[in-house]
């Protein structure tokens, strides 16, 4: 009888707000009313994450509600009025959802739970506008960005290094290095899980992956405790393509470039009932050259100064490399999955170089003068596998993920010298004969890993628990051979200064705990990870060894402020550290340039850094804002350094200083400007500071700089289905420790045209560089030198690439979707 009651009187009270006139006040309604529920995409089911919901009050225009969409695409409104509302779901590129009436009235209406909301595109948009910058290429998520790049025109027929340069916040310099908010401290990972293959040696690594096998990029500046402490600045997960559409799939690219370069992709994917198998190679050929200069005054008094300039230039003359990819996913039944995964890579490059070796005394005279060629091989191996098994219980979100990893890495780099020394006048000098020398150089790596993750939710106090534990074993061998040829006997004999074998051994073993929680609209994830660190070492010459063992513990805190009318504050803290690698510790370094050498320190101690970052979401209707405030502070930051001997010779060592800070503003604005243009623009400006004392007798200097860098993308709708993107990057000046690096900037532009039917085809056109003005400059000063480098490579190229899709996607098979993101950086396989 009383439910009776209420709900008549309800009723009464909402014909009566309808009866009302406009200005009519319902402000006095009792705020006890919820909305819960999630939107997806209508064709993809997949969450359409921070899209904007909003209610509007039918009878009080003042009186409305909003709240950005979270990651996973659910949505909850809580303290709503007794009333009538409105609801609007709205994100760029697809239709308003709306539901005209939506009653929030006791004694049933109190808690409306819409379930999921399914949005679809807006097809005049798409055909008008085609949403490049904006859904096709950022996600924000809770803790990473998503970049999608699969429909990028600016990268095809390129490598995974050319798709980075498109990213916000990441920095990739001419020789491929890359770098993170001013920092090169970070992991690479593919398809959500470390790679060994990408700690042996990244460039090579990263230009044998073509763009075109990529789906997305996701940033991880603070990763929490679930993943390895490593890496000051986070984490890059390059995610390849995988596909998941039942029936036979696929697709087939092909791309010519100049100078030579082509390319060739085949990727196919079946799926039916409980497996999904999916295989793919890439095949890319490349032909390219560089130039430059290194200009060194020497500096020991005002009478024994001298000069010594080099220049150089060379070319690669064959690169190929080859990738394949096969993934099998199996639904063993509606809870039990296993996946398995391997990536085989191979990389071979043959490169021939000349540098000129210029001697000059005080005044600029000549003195000497000779000519070193390097003719060299580099074959490089890589593979990867991975099995994961994942066990789902009865209660939602309750997992248990265990997963091992084998990586494996070969490297050869077989380069001859030849060396021929001339008169002042640049003739042949007959009184000193040509030095022939082989070098061989050998790098192995085995990696093994194992690890398991549980989570556990907590349905009444909507919390959720995650802990886990891994192991990672690393064994890394770097083995250096030479000789030379004796003229006398011809015959070549070994340089027994020059050989030298290294064998480096880690062993790290972590367990986590991570706890995360929601109460309204404020959200917090936190954690702690424990590592124990087992280094060893050692050195064949001189029987050097050494060994470290220490344990560490480092937490992690996200929190999260929803606020009214799409705004969204998010706080983030934690300590990672950064072990130093090989080419740091291994005493015995490169000797390949005579004057120019680089030498290790196993001395050297691990970084720690403990990192802030507040970041500040706003979305308007056609504007997407994020601005972020992070600083960095570390301990034991460890660098180069230069020092040139008494015989000229320019030594690189490496060495720890005492702090590191890092401060500075990012911005990301997405902003659709006309139907038929729309930008991206990412800002970044960043102050670093470097103070310590520099070892080995050179002067004591601390490194102040504060710089900046921009990245503008711009898309534009020139007709149906074709797509203009035009990308300028610049990168202020920066300065180091002994020196500085000069800007640097360039233009990218690319095309891309959809057609045949259900845009089955596509083809692509790029140039990179159009006004030809990439090159990289520093200059570098010490006690007792003065140097000033440029180096110029092939920087303009053009691409096109086609590309076909085939196939026909049959009706979905009755087995259950999988929940988790198989490529994503929480989940698992290739």
């Amino acid at each position: 009888m009383y439910k009776i009651y209420i709900t008549v009187i309800s009723i009464l009270f909402i014909m009566a707000l309808q009866a009302q006139p406009a200005n009519f006040n319902v402000a006095n309604a009792p705020a006890i009313g919820k909305i819960s529920g999630k939107v997806v995409d209508a064709k993809t089911n997949e969450p359409l994450a921070y899209s904007s919901l909003y209610i509007e009050s039918l009878m009080d225009s003042t009186l409305n509600y909003a709240t950005l969409i979270d990651d996973a695409g659910n949505f909850e409104l809580t303290q709503i009025k007794i009333g009538a509302y409105k609801l609007v779901i709205s994100f760029l590129g697809y239709k308003d959802y709306v539901i005209e009436k939506l009653l929030i009235i006791p004694p049933d209406k109190i808690d409306q739970k819409l379930g999921t909301l399914k949005v679809e595109e807006d097809s005049k948009v798409l055909e008008e506008v085609k949403i490049v910058a904006e859904k096709s290429v950022m996600q924000l998520q809770a803790d990473k960005k998503v970049f999608n790049v699969d429909k990028s025109a600016l990268s095809a027929g390129g490598t995974a290094t050319d798709a980075l340069k498109q990213i916000p916040t990441v920095d990739v310099d001419y020789q491929g290095n890359v770098s993170l908010r001013g920092s090169s401290n970070m992991q690479i990972f593919i398809n959500g899980k470390p790679s060994g293959i990408t700690g042996a040696n990244k460039q090579a690594v990263l230009d044998a992956i073509p763009a075109n096998a990529i789906e997305s990029i996701e940033i991880l500046n603070n990763p929490n405790a679930k993943f390895d402490a490593e890496g000051e600045a986070g984490i890059i997960n390059i995610v390849l393509k995988k596909n998941y559409q039942s029936g036979l799939n696929g697709n087939v690219t092909v791309g010519y470039g100049t100078k030579y370069k082509t390319n060739f992709g085949v990727l196919l994917n079946f799926k039916k009932n409980k497996i999904n198998f999916t295989v793919a190679y890439n095949f890319r050929f490349n032909e390219t050259y560089w130039s430059g200069y290194n200009l060194r005054k020497n500096i020991y008094n005002d009478t024994s100064a001298y000069y010594l300039n080099t220049n150089d230039n060379g070319r690669q003359k064959h690169g190929y490399n080859n990738t394949a990819n096969i993934n099998v996913d199996y639904d063993i039944s509606d809870n039990n999955s296993i996946s398995f995964g391997v990536l085989f890579g191979s990389n071979i490059r043959k490169n021939n170089s000349t540098t000129y070796y210029n001697f000059l005394d005080n005044s600029g005279e000549l003195y000497n003068y000779f000519e070193r060629y390097e003719n060299g091989k580099e074959n490089d191996w890589n593979t990867d596998a991975n099995i994961y098994y994942t066990k789902k219980f009865k209660t939602k979100n309750q997992n248990l993920v265990v997963s091992s990893n084998y990586s494996y890495a070969n490297q050869s780099d077989k380069p001859q010298y030849q060396q021929q020394s001339f008169f002042t006048d640049k003739s042949i000098n007959p009184l000193i004969p040509r030095i022939i020398e082989n070098n061989i150089q050998k790098g192995l790596t085995h990696i093994f890993q194992f690890q398991t993750d549980y989570t556990h939710p907590f349905e009444k106090s909507k919390t959720q628990l995650e802990v886990g534990a891994k192991t990672t074993y690393r064994n890394i061998t770097n083995d250096f051979y030479a000789d030379s040829l004796n003229r006398i006997t011809n015959i070549y004999e070994k340089n027994q200064g020059l050989i030298n074998n290294f064998n480096f051994v880690e062993n790290i073993n972590a367990a986590y705990g991570v706890f995360s929680g929601a109460y309204k609209k404020f959200s917090y994830k936190t954690g702690l990870r424990m590592e124990q660190s087992n280094i060893y070492g050692k050195q064949q010459v001189g029987d050097l060894n050494f060994e470290r063992h220490y344990v560490d513990f480092f937490p992690s805190v996200f929190l999260a402020q929803e606020f009214k009318k799409n705004h969204k504050l998010q706080l983030q803290y934690r300590r990672s550290i950064n072990r130093p690698n090989t080419e740091a510790l291994n005493p015995f370094g490169s000797q390949s340039d005579p004057y120019n050498i680089r030498i290790g320190n196993p001395a050297i101690q691990p970084v720690y850094t403990n990192a802030l970052e507040l970041s500040y979401v706003k979305n308007f209707k056609n504007i997407f804002l994020t601005t972020t405030v992070y600083y960095r502070q570390s301990k034991n930051p460890y660098t180069r350094y230069r020092n040139v001997d008494s015989n000229g010779v320019s030594i690189l060592y490496f060495g720890n200083l005492d702090i590191g800070r890092n401060i500075g503003t990012e911005i990301i604005l997405r902003a659709q400007i006309t139907k038929w243009w729309s930008v991206m623009a990412n800002p970044n400006l960043f102050y670093n500071a470097l103070i310590g004392t520099i070892p080995n007798g050179e002067v004591d200097q601390n490194a102040n700089n504060f710089t900046w860098n921009i990245r503008v993308m711009n898309s534009f709708k020139v007709w149906k289905n074709a797509d203009i993107q035009l990308m300028w990057f610049y990168r202020g000046k920066v300065k180091f420790l002994q020196g500085e690096l000069q800007p640097f900037t360039f233009v990218n532009l690319g095309f891309k045209k959809d057609f045949l039917k259900d845009n089955k085809a596509s083809i692509a056109i790029n140039i990179s560089d159009i006004f030809h003005i990439q090159n990289f400059r520093v200059t570098s000063s010490g006690s007792n030198f003065d140097g000033s480098v440029k180096r110029m490579w092939e920087s303009t190229i053009a691409n096109i690439v086609f590309t076909y899709k085939f196939g026909k996607d049959v009706k979905p098979s009755t087995t259950k979707k999988k929940e988790d993101n198989a490529s994503g950086v929480d989940g698992g396989g290739f």
